[in-house]
């Protein structure tokens, strides 16, 4: 009835290449996780002295009594948002949240106050190893399976989207998805000894997805052209300064001042690309980044003025989540999204007429029954509105490229069974856009082209418009 059969098949054939991969997992060094660890704990303490300098004079937040031989004791716990904020508002750095009407240290509020006082950037920067020291610490050490030297993660196939995810601590498994792209930590997954990795990925997967989806002129004409940076195309489009320039800005080792200036348009185009394709908006790009709203909202203007037709997509795709209550994910498996709050929306959505909205505004400054209804379908009514729109634009590009991987991978997964290779090539890991595998290295080369073969022709049966290329890498740690 509703034409899913080829998104059942789909999951159906993904369980197996899923199960496959979990048995396979992933080798880590461990000596080389237990350096990472060490040196993320080294620079955590640093920062956390960096901190505690700018408060050791100051009476409140330091209890060591006037004595040579009393050790530091600074009270402050960096680590709670609470004391912390009280120790900006301290040193006059405005910390309260405006969209969320409350006071926060997280790193987007941080981020807009960082020439604020020093403090601020030295606060981000113990952040972050705290982040890593306590995500990606020693406690990883103990994900590894004790006969295999593998980690072997536990993956959740159907997510919202059909996005898949990593992770679950009802089986102690971490989120292998997750890992900072730095290459300090991926470089600790490794091949064992006579093997090596073959790591592909998609070339720029939600964007191509978004322009084949849309069909807007001006973003399949790019992809159509060839291989080329995206962001600094938008870039040029945007700020009207031409692509060449702004490349060859990027690649300056001594940039000049100009050059400088184009680097940063290129990070603004960046910015608006990913939180477009994720249904984000002016405020988005603004957070992003750590600009003013407004000019979010110019970068975001100025980006739809460059690419009309995403606007006509944009606003179908909201017209038909509002009309219908679901979305199609991708066209391929015909894979569906009910938004779940869509019939009371709809019955809310109903009654505003023109004398609903009448009585609304009599009734505002009334603090009554009525008034506290008519208060509350209005707030859902404009929040679950804004909602499905975010999410008529979002899901799909996830969904799509979701898939897609998906079915790159059952093809692998075929082809490893069709020539008896179980255990012998090994699927380590699936990342979004990214496949892992492992074999011996005098099949490198035959397992790289399969590899390519399986992603790009995956990508040629969800794209209509465009194609998509991978470029597998082979080594001997997970880097790309």
């Amino acid at each position: 009835k509703t034409d899913m059969i080829k998104c059942a098949q789909l999951e159906f054939s993904f369980v197996l290449a899923l199960a496959y991969t979990e048995w396979c997992g992933i080798y880590l060094n461990v000596e080389e996780w237990q350096n990472n660890a060490k040196h993320d704990l080294e620079m955590l303490e640093k920062s956390k002295d960096k901190l505690n300098d700018y408060v050791r004079d100051i009476e409140k937040y330091n209890t060591a009594q006037l004595s040579l031989f009393d050790e530091d004791r600074v009270t402050v716990n960096w680590s709670s948002p609470k004391q912390v904020v009280e120790v900006m508002t301290d040193f006059g750095v405005d910390t309260y949240d405006e969209r969320e009407q409350k006071h926060s240290v997280g790193v987007k509020i941080m981020e807009k106050q960082k020439n604020a006082h020093a403090i601020v950037k030295d606060y981000l920067e113990y952040s972050k190893w705290a982040k890593r020291a306590n995500t990606f610490g020693m406690n990883w050490l103990e994900f590894v399976h004790n006969k295999t030297g593998r980690i072997h993660t536990s993956f959740s196939q159907i997510k919202h989207t059909g996005r898949m995810s990593s992770g679950s601590k009802r089986f102690n498994a971490p989120n292998i998805q997750n890992l900072p792209r730095d290459d300090r930590y991926r470089f600790c997954f490794q091949s064992e000894s006579g093997n090596t990795l073959v790591v592909a990925d998609y070339s720029s997967q939600e964007s191509v997805v978004l322009a084949d989806r849309s069909k807007e002129k001006n973003l399949l004409d790019f992809y159509q052209k060839g291989d080329g940076d995206l962001h600094s195309y938008v870039a040029g489009l945007i700020y009207n300064v031409p692509y060449d320039e702004i490349v060859a800005a990027k690649k300056a080792e001594n940039p000049t001042d100009e050059q400088k200036k184009y680097v940063e348009y290129r990070q603004n185009a960046k910015a608006a690309n990913f939180a477009i394709a994720y249904g984000g908006n002016g405020q988005t790009i603004a957070d992003n980044l750590s600009l003013p709203v407004e000019e979010g909202e110019r970068v975001l203007n100025s980006y739809m003025d460059s690419f009309p037709q995403l606007k006509e997509y944009f606003d179908e795709c909201e017209r038909k989540i509002l009309r219908d209550g679901f979305i199609i994910i991708d066209n391929f498996t015909g894979r569906r999204f009910y938004y779940p709050r869509h019939p009371e929306w709809e019955s809310i959505n109903k009654k505003m007429d023109q004398e609903y909205w009448q009585t609304y505004r009599d009734l505002k400054g009334q603090d009554n029954g009525l008034a506290q209804q008519y208060k509350s379908e209005v707030a859902f009514y404009f929040k679950t509105k804004s909602d499905m729109r975010k999410i008529s634009l979002n899901y799909p590009i996830q969904g799509t490229s979701g898939s897609m991987t998906k079915l790159a991978v059952v093809l692998f997964f075929q082809w490893i069974k069709k020539y008896d290779l179980i255990s012998t090539v090994k699927i380590c890991n699936i990342v979004h856009d990214e496949v892992v595998v492992e074999c011996p290295e005098h099949m490198s080369e035959v397992v790289s082209k399969q590899l390519q073969s399986a992603i790009e022709y995956a990508g040629s049966k969800l794209l209509d418009e465009l194609t998509i290329k991978a470029s597998p890498v082979i080594t001997k740690n997970w880097t790309h």
